[in-house]
């Protein structure tokens, strides 16, 4: 609860200040990735660009600067050709370091790599989509995908956190499975719903994304009491878990999918998006965004420069203070995470139902996490 305390009392102070100070940055280290995710645009893209090393060197000083958080996601990070050299900068300049990978290149660690990574990230963060290797190699497009991530994940050294990022069905099927293979290696979970529009705004979304629009609002109850079942059951495995997040919000999430309004609106009395005012991110190419879903600056205040960010952030401050919205932040991966916690901490009173849930996950991560070091 420290933790999102201070981070809600930095959001408090950037709503105000013409010079927001940041507790994270963001980068996507590559735009290259090996798999064929069935849910996401990058799909196959496995030409994609490295980061270049000046925006690198810049977001590094930032980091570096403000005392941030690192968090290191792609593409695929470990696809990047100076991984090794880029995860020891960030654990030596940053407060932490947080890495997303989708697991393709777990199985070509060697000891170094294996102890590199237990010894400089805080947070892994494994996508597994499937319980099986069957379901999950069909959805990822890579066969031996499962059996690579979890042959890492049994055997150490690892992160000291480590969780698994599950991008479910529609109706949320599925999840009792996912739960008991967390349970069973050891790992938090993370449950992202399927976003409809696309992950990256530089490129179209995917085409299921259309069709998949059009089918949410008929799986919402569905969807929500398998949310809500499936919360019940990770409780009684002791796993750490962002399904009472989840539960919240899945019902109007998949309701207004098609019909044009914010479905947070739906969740709690004052839900409120915070990433643009805590967060810098930066895309391969280099350039400032306010958020991974949103594009990027336009013109010299894309490079990730303390003062550029200070001046995305304030734009962005203003245009959303005028009402302004975005397509992208219909269907947005932090809406099921940071900005639910956030909304509740920053407004505990008028968001009070959630303040329990809030309570009893950070009760369980800190157990969990004493059982990971174990």
């Amino acid at each position: 609860m420290a933790g999102d305390l201070r981070a809600a009392l930095r959001i408090r102070r950037n709503l105000r200040a013409a010079r927001p100070r940041p507790g994270v940055v963001h980068l996507n280290l590559t735009g290259r990735c090996p798999g064929r995710c069935w849910h996401c645009e990058k799909a196959g893209c496995g030409e994609g660009r490295d980061m270049p090393a000046p925006a690198l060197e810049q977001a590094l000083g930032l980091a570096e600067t403000f005392g941030c958080r690192l968090s290191l996601a792609g593409g695929e990070p470990l696809a990047h050709r100076r991984w090794q050299a880029v995860v020891a900068a960030a654990a030596a300049r940053s407060r932490g370091v947080d890495l997303f990978t989708g697991g393709y290149r777990l199985d070509r660690l060697d000891a170094a790599d294996r102890a590199l990574l237990a010894e400089a990230v805080d947070q892994l963060f494994v996508s597994l989509d499937g319980a099986t290797a069957a379901v999950h190699d069909r959805l990822r497009g890579v066969d031996g995908l499962f059996a690579a991530a979890t042959a890492y994940l049994t055997a150490g050294p690892r992160p000291r956190q480590t969780w698994i990022v599950h991008v479910p069905q529609p109706d949320c099927a599925g999840l009792p499975d996912m739960i008991d293979l967390a349970a069973d290696l050891r790992c938090g979970l993370v449950v992202q719903p399927l976003i409809f529009v696309s992950s990256f705004p530089d490129l179209p979304p995917a085409p299921l994304k259309t069709d998949l629009r059009t089918r949410l609002p008929q799986v919402a109850d569905t969807a929500r009491r398998h949310v809500e079942a499936a919360a019940v059951h990770a409780r009684r495995r002791g796993l750490p878990h962002n399904l009472d997040e989840v539960a919240a919000s899945i019902g109007p999430y998949c309701a207004h999918a098609d019909d044009g309004s914010w479905f947070a609106a739906h969740t709690l009395p004052r839900f409120r998006c915070s990433v643009p005012w805590q967060q810098v991110t930066v895309d391969e190419q280099g350039r400032l965004q306010p958020c991974v879903f949103l594009p990027a600056a336009d013109g010299p205040a894309s490079e990730p420069t303390a003062e550029n960010w200070w001046r995305l952030a304030t734009d962005y401050r203003r245009r959303l203070a005028a009402g302004e919205t975005w397509e992208a932040c219909r269907s947005c991966s932090c809406h099921f995470g940071v900005n639910w916690r956030n909304s509740i901490v920053m407004h505990p009173w008028v968001n009070r139902r959630g303040l329990a849930a809030l309570v009893r996950k950070r009760l369980a991560v800190h157990r969990f996490g004493h059982r990971q070091e174990a």
